[in-house]
């Protein structure tokens, strides 16, 4: 089947797989998908301290010994595992990359950047993780976040398993990283400004069930890889340029 240049499309073989934040609308004359009974078009998207003086000693007597005050010990930083150290690394150059800190008003990340390594990162705006602290979700929507993707920090984030960016203005290519993550099991960069094409290496993230990047700058064709996506319910590139034909493995969704 081939696919109109002008003309955004959506796959969809689970309804209820969908999404509610996004808002992007459907395009002006979409196709139904004819590969596979169950494939259908999606209607809508889119005290004060006081300071005292040295006592005075005691005539022909020494001074008696004095206990350090427990005020007066230094406050020690959380010894944290590889694991954490790994996780706010990756952390950390995702904030940079996408300019997280021009939008302080809305995140709690890296707070004054105090802290090289802050323990509590789980509690992080938008992000979750798992008991053994490694980050299982990312979820920044609508934030106004710019910049672009990390090409590669993303990759520390093993256990990635949501990374929901719906609504911002990110720009450049969707990272090939992003296929290193094996337990990535939702994409959602929806509504930003991602230009290039999709990337094949997409096709290695395997437990991906959902992929939505309707409303971006994307171009090319689908890659043939993404027939490797066994566990996939729904895609959605519609509001793209995205042409060609669509996959007949596609029908097997």
């Amino acid at each position: 089947m081939a696919l109109s240049k002008s003309l955004g499309w959506t796959i969809l073989a689970d309804a209820a797989e969908t999404t509610s934040h996004t808002t992007c609308a459907p395009p002006s004359d979409p196709h139904v998908l004819g590969v596979n009974a169950f494939l259908h078009v999606k209607e809508s998207l889119f005290c004060p301290g006081e300071d005292y003086g040295p006592a005075p000693l005691p005539i022909a007597s020494p001074a008696p010994s004095q206990a350090p005050s427990a005020s007066a010990a230094p406050t020690s930083t959380p010894t944290l595992s590889t694991i954490q150290i790994s996780q706010v690394e990756g952390l950390r150059a995702f904030f940079s990359s996408v300019k997280m800190a021009r939008q302080s008003q809305y995140h709690n990340w890296f707070p004054n950047g105090e802290v090289l390594y802050p323990s509590n990162y789980c509690s992080w705006t938008g992000v979750e993780c798992n008991d053994d602290g490694y980050v299982t979700s990312i979820q920044l929507l609508n934030m106004g976040l710019s910049g672009s993707l990390p090409t590669s920090s993303l990759s520390g984030l093993k256990r990635l398993q949501r990374l929901k960016l719906v609504g911002n203005a990110i720009k450049g290519p969707i990272p090939d990283v992003i296929g290193s993550l094996k337990h990535l099991l939702q994409l959602e960069l929806a509504v930003n400004d991602f230009t290039g094409t999709i990337p094949s290496a997409l096709g290695s993230s395997k437990k991906l069930r959902r992929i939505l990047l309707q409303g971006n700058d994307l171009e090319g064709t689908i890659p043939a890889s993404l027939c490797n996506l066994k566990a996939l319910k729904g895609i959605d590139l519609s509001s793209t340029l995205i042409e060609g034909k669509i996959p007949e493995c596609f029908g097997d969704l």
